[in-house]
């Protein structure tokens, strides 16, 4: 059996150097080609705000009712962990780290500039005016309200529940097979989190 190199023991090599890849590829293409790039990049973040806009934000307002109506269903008493498991932290100690990692950083430069820089220059109409500042502080309150943590939870809690309470890896792949969505993979307790596309669900 061939020993595989040090390096490659600590990682999985087909999502690190697909990954690593990728990076390189875009870094290469940013610094060789800006205007190119620049000029790419800004016609697909048009077209997607222009064609998507409004999925993502129905998708987060969906999302936003969905963990609303979790917490306060049974469901939401599901313990994430054995059921010996106790929290390590209370509900205030979880609530203010989680404040302080996911915004505490951001609100302190992006409270003042996403407002300012929507007012400046809105992603419609004309800026400066009582229409801007309005829409300006519609976007940032969306942008820092409850929307964004809906999203955070609804995929927090998918990664907790399979690890913590089926004690499978914390792998994205995970997600996907355990959802059924890719039916040819299986991921067991013993795996790396990267299944293997060989092994077929019995």
């Amino acid at each position: 059996m061939t020993k595989r190199p040090a390096l490659l023991k600590a990682m999985q090599p087909t999502v690190f150097l697909g990954s690593a890849t990728l990076v390189i590829a875009f870094v290469l293409f940013g610094t060789l080609f800006t205007p190119q790039a620049m000029a790419l990049f800004e016609s697909v973040q048009t077209f997607l705000v222009n064609r998507f806009g409004w999925f993502y934000i129905l998708t987060a307002s969906v999302l936003l009712v969905f963990v609303i109506g979790l917490s306060l269903s049974p469901y939401g008493r599901i313990r994430l962990g054995e059921k010996r498991d106790r929290p390590e932290f209370s509900n205030f100690a979880w609530f203010t780290m989680l404040f302080s990692a996911g915004m505490g950083t951001g609100l302190v430069f992006w409270g003042v500039a996403e407002p300012m820089t929507h007012y400046l220059s809105p992603p419609m109409g004309e800026g400066r005016t009582t229409e801007a500042l309005s829409e300006a502080m519609r976007i940032s309150f969306f942008h820092w309200g409850l929307h964004p943590w809906a999203i955070y939870i609804v995929f927090g809690l998918s990664l907790a529940y399979y690890h913590f309470r089926r004690g499978l890896p914390m792998a994205l792949l995970l997600l996907l097979a355990s959802y059924g969505l890719l039916k040819s993979l299986r991921i067991d307790k013993h795996s790396d989190g990267v299944p293997d596309p060989r092994k077929s669900p019995s």
